[in-house]
C-alpha cells in the first residue's frame, strides 16, 4: 500500500482527507460512492457505530449492522440517508436511526446529514457524505420522560417524586424547562436559568426572547397537537443557536405541558458551517486555481527508500504536466521538469520534517521553461505542491530590463528635466538635466529649498514663493502645469515650463511626485516674435482695409454719377457694363467691411464682462426682423446664461450663426432654435435649424475666410461670416464645430468657458 501511494485506511480518496477537522471533529463523517459503499470514514464515526472502518468498507447498505428506526423496527439499507440523497440528489437532513454498537452492546442514537457531491458539470452525485452526532443521552431522556407518564393511580407518588425529578433535571446539562398551554414557565432548571435568568412569573416569549406577545416562530406547542416529540432549532437574540427538544407532558393533575429540553449547539452549527463552507472553498479553489496543484503523499518502495506518490491534482496541473488526473493518481517520482527525482523527494521530506515551507525554481533549460514552485505541509504524510509557469514573467524581466535601458537612453538624451520628489519635496531621481537648465545644481531637498530657484511670473512679474512651484502643490494631491520667467544660477534670464502629478499609494496617501521641467526660452523669444508679427499682419490688414474704403467710395460715386448724367445716352451694353462696374464695387466695399470686423476681432475688442446672452439674441433678432418676416421664420430659444465675455463680439457671434440659418433655409419656413447646456466647465450653445444643411467633407473649408459652398446669385454674401465667428470664439477660447447632413439641416455648436478670465494672463481677453 505505501508503495501505491494510497492511504492506508481507504481505498478511494476524497477531498475531506485534506481537512484536519476529519480526525478531530465530535460529529462522525462517512463518505459513501454512487454505489453506496462506505469509502471513508473518520475516528469520531468508528467511536459513535463501534465498529472499525474495515468492517463497514465496501459494504454498499446498513442492513446487515443491525440499525432500527425510532420505533424499532428494521431501517432498510435503500431508505438510508446516504442512499436517498444519492437517488434524489438532494440534502437529507435530521434523520434519526439506531445502530447497535458492539463494543458497548446496546444500541446507539445518531441523527444523520446527508449531502451529496458533484462533479461540475455533472448533474449525478459522484459521492455523498453524511455526517451524524450522537443523540443516544436525548433518546435516553426522551425515553425517560415518557416513562414519567403514570397513570392517574400513581398521581399521588408522581407529585411526591417532583422534587426529586426536579433535582435530577437542575444537575443535566442540557437546558430545561416545563411550558404550561398559556406560556408559563412551570419550572427551569439551573442550565435553562443560567442561559435566560430567572423567570419572575414572566411569559416563555418574555422571559426567553423580551417579546409582548407570543413568538410568530415557536414551534413548541406541536408536541401537544400531535402528541408526538418535535425538534426544532431557533437563534436566540445573542446569535446562540438552540437545538429545541419538545416533549408532551402531563402534570400529575393531569394538565398538559411542554416539557422542553434545548441544547446549545452553536459552536456545533459554526463547525458543520465551516466544515461545508471549507470542503465547498476548498475544491472549488483547488479546481478554479490559476496555478497548478499535486497533493503528494508519503511512501515507500520494497527497499524502503522513502519517495512520494501523486494523491491529485487539479485541472492547471493537467494541462500544464500533459497527465490526466487518471494518469497522474498513484505515480511516484519526478513530474517536475527540471529537477531529478531525488532532489524532488528531498526537497519534500524536508517540508515534513520541519513543517516549514519551501520555495523555489524549477528550470527546464531544453524547452527554456521556467516554473515557480512552493511545498508545504498539510498533514502527516501529506504534502501540498504548487507550481506557476513563470516563463512569461521571466521572459518579460529580461524585456523590462532591455526597456529599462532603453528608457534610461531616452532619459539621459532627452532636453527635458524629468524626476522624482519624496513626500518632502525633495529630488530623489532626476535625468541630469535640471542642472543643465539651471546651469548649476539646484540641491534640492525639500519644498522650503525651492526658494533658491528665482522665478517670477510672467504675467504680474511677482516672485513664485516655494509653495506655488507645481511640485509643491503635487504634494498637496494636485496635477498643475505653470509658466515661469527665470534666473539662473549664472545670472542669464530664461523661461521654464514646469509640471507635476503625485504619486499616490493605494491607500490615496501621496507618497512623492513625477516633475518636468522644459526650458522654453527659444520658444518664448519665438512667440513673442510671432505676436509682433501677428499684431503688424492685423494692423496692416486694418489699415490696408480702411484706405481701400475712400477710393473705392470714390470709384463707387463716380460710376454712379456718369450713371446718373449719361444714363439715357448709354446704349444697353455699356449699361449692363455699368451695372456690372457698381455692384462689383459694393461687393468689394461688403468684403473690405468684413476684413476689417474680422481683423478688429482682437485688435479693436473689448474688455470682459457679464453678458446677458438673453439681451444679446433679442438684440439679434431686432436686426434681422427683416429677414425673420420675409422668410416666415420662427426663432425659439431656452432659457440663456450670462456669461464673460466681449458684449459686441457675443452679439456679432449670434448674429452671423442666425442669419446663416435663415438665410440657408430649404423650401420650408425656417425654424431656428437657440438652447444651451452647462458641460466640464464651459457653456455649449447650439443654433439648430431645418436648412438645406452641409457635406460633411467641407467641414475643414467651412471656417475659412472668403468660403462659399454656393454661388453669389443662390446665396449673397462674402463667404466671411463663420471665419469671424470662428475668430471671435477662439478669442475667448472657446471652440466651434457642427454637425449636418445634406436636406436634413444644421447644428451649430460654440462653446464659451465658465470662466473665460482664467486665460488672461498674456491673452489679450483682459485687454481695456
Amino acid at each position: 500500500m505505501l508503495g501505491s501511494g494510497k492511504n492506508n485506511r481507504s481505498t478511494a480518496l476524497d477531498q475531506g482527507q485534506y481537512q484536519l477537522l476529519f480526525d478531530t471533529v465530535p460529529q462522525g463523517i462517512v463518505f459513501h460512492d454512487a454505489d453506496g459503499r462506505v469509502i471513508a470514514m473518520n475516528p469520531a464515526a468508528e467511536r459513535i457505530l463501534g465498529r472499525p472502518a474495515e468492517e463497514l468498507v465496501d459494504d454498499p447498505s446498513a442492513e446487515d449492522h443491525g440499525t432500527i428506526r425510532e420505533d424499532g423496527s428494521p431501517f432498510p439499507g435503500a431508505e438510508h440517508p446516504s442512499m436517498v440523497s444519492m437517488r434524489t440528489g438532494r440534502g437529507v437532513s435530521d434523520v434519526i436511526m439506531g445502530v447497535y454498537n458492539p463494543r458497548e452492546r446496546e444500541y446507539r442514537w445518531i441523527s444523520i446529514t446527508a449531502v451529496p457531491l458533484f462533479r461540475p458539470g455533472e448533474d449525478r452525485p459522484y459521492q455523498v457524505y453524511t455526517l451524524f452526532q450522537d443523540v443516544t443521552r436525548q433518546k435516553r431522556a426522551e425515553q425517560a420522560l415518557r416513562d414519567l407518564e403514570l397513570s392517574s393511580q400513581a398521581v399521588e407518588a408522581v407529585k411526591a417524586e417532583r422534587k426529586r425529578l426536579y433535582d435530577v433535571l437542575d444537575t443535566l446539562p442540557v437546558m430545561i424547562c416545563l411550558v404550561t398551554p398559556d406560556y408559563g414557565i412551570a419550572f427551569a432548571n439551573r442550565a435553562f436559568r443560567e442561559k435566560f435568568g430567572e423567570s419572575h412569573g414572566r411569559r416563555c416569549h418574555e422571559y426567553c426572547f423580551g417579546l409582548p406577545g407570543p413568538c410568530d416562530f415557536c414551534q413548541s406547542f406541536r408536541a401537544l397537537e400531535t402528541g408526538r416529540p418535535h425538534r426544532w432549532e431557533v437563534r436566540h437574540p445573542d446569535g446562540s443557536v438552540i437545538d429545541v427538544h419538545d416533549f408532551p407532558f402531563r402534570d400529575a393533575d393531569g394538565s398538559p405541558m411542554v416539557l422542553e429540553m434545548d441544547v446549545d449547539v452553536t459552536d456545533q452549527r459554526r463547525a458543520e458551517k465551516a466544515l461545508k463552507e471549507s470542503e465547498a472553498k476548498y475544491r472549488a479553489l483547488f479546481d478554479s486555481t490559476v496555478v497548478a496543484v499535486a497533493i503528494e503523499e508519503l511512501c515507500f518502495d520494497e527497499s524502503g527508500t522513502p519517495g512520494f506518490a501523486l494523491q491529485d491534482v487539479n485541472p492547471t496541473w493537467e494541462r500544464m504536466f500533459g497527465w490526466t488526473k487518471e494518469e497522474a493518481v498513484g505515480r511516484t517520482g519526478r513530474w517536475l521538469k527540471g529537477t531529478t527525482e531525488q532532489d524532488l523527494a528531498d526537497i519534500l521530506l524536508k517540508v515534513l520534517e520541519t513543517g516549514e515551507p519551501s520555495t523555489f525554481e524549477d528550470h527546464l533549460p531544453d524547452a527554456d521553461r521556467y516554473y515557480s514552485v512552493s511545498a508545504w505541509k498539510m498533514g502527516a504524510g501529506t504534502v501540498a505542491v504548487e507550481a506557476v509557469d513563470v516563463t512569461d514573467i521571466r521572459r518579460s524581466q529580461r524585456e523590462a530590463e532591455e526597456q529599462g535601458k532603453l528608457l534610461q537612453l531616452i532619459l539621459d538624451s532627452t532636453p527635458v528635466a524629468i524626476g522624482i520628489t519624496d513626500e518632502k519635496g525633495g529630488v530623489v531621481v532626476d535625468n541630469g538635466v535640471l542642472a543643465k537648465i539651471w546651469r548649476g545644481d539646484p540641491s534640492l531637498s525639500g519644498v522650503a529649498d525651492y526658494a533658491c530657484c528665482r522665478a517670477w511670473w510672467p504675467d504680474t512679474g511677482e516672485p513664485v514663493r516655494p509653495e506655488e512651484w507645481p511640485a509643491a502643490r503635487a504634494l498637496r494631491g494636485e496635477t498643475s502645469t505653470a509658466t515661469f520667467d527665470i534666473e539662473r544660477f549664472d545670472g542669464s534670464r530664461g523661461a521654464l515650463i514646469v509640471s507635476a502629478t503625485p504619486i499616490k499609494d493605494a491607500a490615496g496617501k501621496v507618497t512623492g511626485t513625477v516633475w518636468t521641467n522644459q526650458d522654453i526660452t527659444d520658444l518664448r523669444r519665438t512667440e513673442q516674435e510671432l505676436k509682433r508679427s501677428n499684431a503688424e499682419l492685423q494692423q496692416f490688414a486694418y489699415v490696408a482695409s480702411h484706405d481701400l474704403q475712400e477710393p473705392l467710395r470714390m470709384v463707387t460715386n463716380y460710376l454712379q454719377l456718369i450713371e446718373k448724367r449719361e444714363g439715357e445716352s448709354l446704349d444697353e451694353v455699356s449699361k449692363k457694363y455699368m451695372d456690372y462696374a457698381v455692384e462689383g464695387a459694393r461687393r468689394m466695399k461688403a468684403m473690405i467691411d468684413d476684413i476689417l470686423t474680422y481683423s478688429r476681432v482682437e485688435s479693436r475688442a473689448n474688455g470682459l464682462e457679464p453678458v446677458d446672452m438673453e439681451k444679446a439674441l433679442s438684440i439679434v433678432l431686432k436686426d434681422l426682423n427683416l429677414a425673420i418676416s420675409e422668410s416666415g421664420a420662427s426663432v425659439t430659444h431656452d432659457e440663456l446664461p450670462t456669461v464673460l465675455a466681449d458684449r459686441g463680439q457675443m452679439i456679432l457671434l449670434l448674429k452671423n450663426l442666425v442669419g446663416n440659418a435663415i438665410k440657408y433655409r430649404s423650401e420650408a419656413a425656417p425654424q431656428v432654435h437657440v438652447s444651451v447646456l452647462r458641460n466640464d466647465g464651459e457653456w455649449i450653445f447650439t443654433i439648430e435649424d431645418n436648412g438645406i444643411g452641409i457635406d460633411p467633407k467641407y467641414a475643414d473649408k467651412l471656417f475659412k475666410m472668403f468660403s462659399r459652398l454656393h454661388t453669389r446669385e443662390e446665396y449673397p454674401g462674402t463667404g466671411m461670416g463663420l471665419a469671424i465667428a470662428k475668430k471671435i470664439v477662439e478669442r475667448h477660447h472657446g471652440r466651434i464645430w457642427f454637425e449636418s447632413e445634406l436636406g436634413r439641416g444644421s447644428v451649430f455648436h460654440f462653446s464659451i468657458p465658465l470662466d473665460a478670465g482664467r486665460y488672461g494672463r498674456g491673452s489679450g481677453l483682459n485687454k481695456k
